[in-house]
């Protein structure tokens, strides 16, 4: 089947000509900051799966967000991670977060989420 090109969590990127999407994840997100190099500023975003695996992933703020993030943010914040969707499944969609620049910390690019996990941006 064809691939969907639709991201996470998109204000931060908008450039595929598809219908952005965004992953919502519905456990908070919980996320830190992580460092202030480099800048603009790293922080830790954890999102869970369909299957209930929770998955962590750090990366410079804008990626995750529109809204500036500094080490004084009130954390935990909710964000988003940009991802395309690659197939659907029955309950489940299978989507890459490689095409953004992304992996979790375990080197993890693909993940199954639920479909209402995902938004349009």
């Amino acid at each position: 089947g064809s691939v969907h090109r639709q991201p996470m969590h998109a204000r931060a990127r908008k450039r595929r000509t598809s219908q952005p999407r965004s992953v919502t994840p519905h456990d908070g997100t919980p996320s830190r900051w992580v460092d202030d190099e480099p800048q603009p500023g790293l922080v830790e975003v954890r999102f869970t799966d369909a299957h209930q695996q929770q998955w962590a992933f750090v990366d410079k703020w804008p990626i995750f967000t529109g809204d500036d993030l500094t080490p004084d943010s009130a954390y935990p914040v909710e964000v988003g991670i940009l991802c395309d969707i690659l197939n659907t499944a029955t309950d489940t969609l299978t989507v890459s977060v490689a095409p953004w620049g992304l992996e979790s910390l375990d080197g993890r690019v693909e993940f199954e989420v639920r479909s209402d996990q995902l938004t349009t941006s």
